[in-house]
């Protein structure tokens, strides 16, 4: 890990892991992902109107797919956290 990124990385991970996991996981990764899927499934459903994304069916598939996604960024970030350390527990390059 070069300097610059050994001083980032000190930065974040003065923040906590909890914090990392859910900004660069949950919110980063993971809302984006389950709004564009689910945007795109409407549009391929030719149902994207306002009537669409307001029905209760639509909600739920996009509850559905928030969950999802978010445990899915969350764990991405973590194995990110885990490397990044790894990484930083090695010293400079």
């Amino acid at each position: 890990m070069t300097q610059p990124g050994r001083a980032q990385w000190q930065r974040m991970r003065s923040e906590g892991l909890a914090r990392f996991v859910f900004w660069n996981g949950v919110v980063a990764r993971g809302v984006p992902m389950a709004l564009v899927t689910m945007l795109l499934l409407q549009l391929l459903q030719d149902e994207l109107s306002a009537a669409a994304l307001g029905s209760p069916k639509f909600l739920g598939r996009l509850l559905l797919a928030l969950l999802v996604f978010g445990v899915g960024g969350a764990l991405s970030a973590f194995a990110r956290w885990k490397s990044m350390e790894s990484r930083y527990q090695e010293g400079p390059d």
